[in-house]
This record gives C-alpha cells, structure tokens and sequence, in this order.
C-alpha cells in the first residue's frame, strides 16, 4: 500500500492543493479540543498531523492500517507523547476502552464500504471516554460526487450526505456542532445553475470557480444558504 495512492496525505507528495488546504484546517480545528487532552488519530497516514497535534496534546496514538505510512511516521514525526501503531480501526474489539479524551477521523469514513464504517463508528464508541469528544471531517457527496455513487476520488468509497452522516453518527453520538470547509451559496449545488454561471463568465472572459481555491478552507460554523463541500462535526457519545 503505497504513501502516494491518494488515500493519505503526504507532504511532499500529494498534489492536490484542495486535500493539502482541506487537511491542514482539520487538524488545526481539531487541536483547539486536544491541550492535555489523551488523543487518537484514526487514519493518521503519514503522522504530520499527530505531529501537530502532540505538541498541545497529553498523549497522541496515531493508527494506520498502512505499514508504509506508520514507518514513515515513525521515521519522520516523532515526540515523547507521541506513539504509532499499525491497525485497521474497523476491526472490532481493537482500541482500549474508554482511554482517549478525544478521538480525531480526518478524511477517512469516506473510503471504507458501509459496514466497515459501522465497525468503525462503534470502536471509537468504545475507545472514548464518558465525556470525550469525537471530531469527524468528511466530503458531502452532494458536492463530491452528485447523481453517482462512484466518487472522482477513487479511494473514496462511502462519500456521504449531511443525512447519510446523521443516520450513521447517531446510533453512537449526539452530533453538537457542524461546520464546514469550502462553504459556497447553495444555489450552487444545483449543476445547472453553475453551468448556466459559467456560461455567462466565459462570455465576459472570466472564470467561474465553485468550491475552488477561492473558496475558505477553514473549519467554520456553517453559514446560512451556504453549502460546504467538507462536512466537519463536533460529537459526543451518547
């Protein structure tokens, strides 16, 4: 499993300015809940983010099913608060028990299949504590991927609405805060209405760019009639 197969973030080898943006953000949201805090990192990838993250944090543990991206970590991102572990975090039963404070899914329900996502909902269910915190980011497939459920990005497979999110968060948790990445008008969700836009902008000889580098990558309070093309949710176990 390869650093560069799109389903992690590399420094130095992921292209894309969105998922570099789109990353960076999450875990700069994120590390306003982890000062003193026992964290996970599920999905760490390459480990930069746990990285940032263990400088406010008590303890970090990132975990990767990858072996390639926890030696990468383990050979480039390192702290004495800091630990890596290979593990594939839909596998039932395998994170202790109520032991993290926070746990931190940046970028990652969307490429596991539907039960694995299950799986994966109910581990972290189990790992936090009482009164710990659960903070998701993830694509809204009403931007991403439209009308289809084969996804651009061919490492996601389970890309979901705002309502697919909540049917699938709230056996678990109580969802108390949504923001959102790379927020535009909802007008603009409708594909006509950017076809029609970008008509229009091509006869004045302008771009017309939706959900594109204009846009705020920033982890906001979702804004009204905006619509974001990065869902990010604040939750706590039920």
């Amino acid at each position: 499993m390869p650093l560069d197969d799109a389903k992690r973030f590399v420094l130095g080898m992921t292209q894309s300015q969105r998922i570099k943006a789109i990353t960076y953000n999450g875990y700069i949201f994120a590390s306003r809940y982890v000062n003193h805090k026992k964290v996970l990192d599920a999905a760490c990838g390459s480990g930069f983010g746990s990285f940032f993250i263990a400088h406010e944090a008590k303890e970090v543990m990132g975990v990767d099913v990858s072996i390639e991206a926890i030696n990468f970590a383990k050979q480039n991102y390192q702290r004495s608060n800091l630990s890596y572990q290979v593990m594939d975090i839909a596998q039932k039963g395998i994170l202790p028990k109520k032991y993290f404070d926070i746990i931190i899914s940046i970028l990652t329900i969307e490429q596991l299949s539907s039960d694995k996502i299950t799986s994966f909902l109910e581990n972290c269910y189990d790992a936090l504590s009482d009164d710990g915190v659960f903070i998701l980011t993830t694509p809204n497939k009403k931007i991403t991927s439209p009308r289809t459920d084969v996804s651009p990005n061919k490492a996601n497979m389970s890309e979901l609405t705002k309502q697919e999110l909540i049917k699938h968060i709230s056996p678990w948790f109580e969802i108390n805060s949504w923001f959102g990445q790379k927020q535009e008008l909802s007008i603009y969700t409708n594909v006509w209405v950017r076809k029609m836009v970008k008509f229009i902008m091509k006869l004045f000889g302008r771009e017309a760019e939706f959900y594109g580098h204009s846009s705020c990558s920033e982890a906001l309070e979702l804004r009204p009639f905006r619509t974001p093309m990065y869902y990010t949710i604040v939750a706590r176990k039920k």
